[in-house]
């Protein structure tokens, strides 16, 4: 038996075979056979599987999509609110902040002057005397009535 320098793995097991078991095979060459084993594989692989399997990876996909969203959503939220309180307490010291400025800068309400209009003025004059008080159209059709 003769082995040639330049022949693979697969023909010197397929000569050894023959050799021993004294069956004379017309040298093929064996690739043709890997061949055909590499398309059965893929082909089964490739091929329609298993439904139910196909059906559970498409359902955990979906979940894994719902899943990360969700996460996303939440981390979103945190963020937003963190921003909100933070710029509500920054609020709260700004306004701590006005009144220790402002502080002894105001008086008391009651003894300060009332910025009223006029026409304010007259409904209370008016709502102090005891009547009921005018609104402007009724003030001035009364005064024009006085006039007369």
């Amino acid at each position: 038996m003769v082995m040639s320098r330049g022949s693979s793995g697969s023909e010197k097991r397929d000569r050894i075979f023959n050799a021993a078991t004294g069956i004379a095979v017309a040298s093929a060459p064996t690739s043709f056979a890997a061949d055909e084993r590499f398309a059965a594989a893929s082909s089964s692989a490739s091929g329609s599987g298993d439904p139910i399997a196909g059906a559970a990876f498409a359902i955990a996909v979906v979940l894994l999509v719902i899943i990360t969203g969700g996460m996303g959503y939440i981390a979103l939220r945190e963020a937003l609110d963190r921003n909100e309180e933070k710029l509500a307490r920054e609020e709260e010291e700004r306004k701590i902040r006005v009144v220790e400025a402002n502080r002894g800068r105001f008086g008391d309400k009651a003894s300060s002057k009332s910025r009223l209009t006029p026409s304010q003025r007259a409904a209370k004059e008016i709502g102090d005397e005891g009547l009921p008080s005018e609104n402007r159209r009724e003030r001035r059709k009364r005064e024009r009535e006085e006039r007369r």
